[in-house]
């Protein structure tokens, strides 16, 4: 990839930094929001197939990666981050894509904006109407939720340097996070110095329990509202409830539906495809 192509920069939404990273200087645009525990690095399989066509945002979302933590990660706040970042950076009709609880972002954004061309959802939209959604996001008690966190040691205790790049290496075998060229960049990304020597992962438990805590803000389903097409991609092999109650809300909202043989990190796994409908839409 060129370079000279890329900028990084800082946009605020109030006391929220979001750190921001624009590929291409393509005519048209498109916002790229990550989903839960990673970051805007977890777009670079797709960026180099759209850059040509598209000026590329990506950004992390507040409390992952290299933004800054918040006091409130209601849907409304989320949505508006995805708002500052097109005002930021003066985008004019931006395609949005969504992977994972990053879709929740766009369509909430698009929901209260008619300057959006489209929105694309990697594998989860908002599905509140289906009883599937209480089952699968019903609130955990802050206690309990807690002392799950606190059993990942990623989580509760600090890894020096050396203690860092063992777990970068053993990590890279680990037959979850392939290709590495992808995940190993966005994991490094949310690994960060909070003091002294050692290094912390990101999002962390404290920003988790308020990520999951804002969930529970998702309360109606936005797509009357939305003016702009909205297609939701489905990862085949990413089976289960909730996965059924998206293919249902494909049919309820009669949302255009795009299967793809992948799981759930279509972009990762299946880049081409993802940019060739990223293309059609833009």
């Amino acid at each position: 990839m060129d370079t000279c192509t890329v900028r990084d920069l800082v946009v605020r939404n109030g006391p929220v930094q979001l750190a921001v990273r624009v590929f291409g200087r393509g005519a048209s645009c498109v916002v790229l929001v990550h989903g839960y525990g990673t970051n805007l690095l977890s777009w670079l399989p797709l960026v180099p197939r759209l850059e040509d066509h598209f000026t590329v945002v990506a950004y992390d979302r507040r409390g992952h990666g290299h933004s800054s933590s918040a006091d409130s990660y209601a849907i409304d706040d989320l949505a508006s981050d995805v708002g500052a970042v097109v005002d930021g950076i003066n985008l004019v009709r931006p395609l949005l894509v969504g992977h994972s609880v990053g879709s929740w972002d766009v369509l909430t954004y698009a929901a209260s904006e008619s300057n959006v061309v489209g929105v694309v959802c990697l594998d989860q939209a908002i599905a509140v109407d289906d009883p599937t959604w209480q089952a699968t996001y019903r609130p955990t008690a802050r206690e309990e939720r807690l002392a799950q966190l606190a059993e990942d040691p990623l989580l509760t205790q600090g890894y020096t340097q050396a203690e860092v790049d063992h777990l970068m290496l053993k990590a890279k075998c680990a037959p979850g996070l392939q290709p590495w060229s992808a995940y190993g960049p966005m994991v490094r990304r949310n690994v960060t110095k909070q003091s002294g020597d050692l290094f912390w992962v990101r999002p962390s438990i404290t920003d988790r329990l308020l990520l999951e805590q804002g969930w529970q803000t998702v309360i109606s389903e936005p797509y009357d509202a939305i003016a702009c097409p909205v297609t939701l991609v489905l990862a085949e092999r990413n089976t289960g409830p909730f996965h059924n109650a998206l293919h249902r809300l494909a049919t309820r909202r009669n949302l255009r539906s795009v299967s793809v043989d992948a799981d759930h990190d279509v972009h990762v796994e299946r880049p081409t495809d993802i940019a060739e409908l990223v293309r059609s839409m833009g």
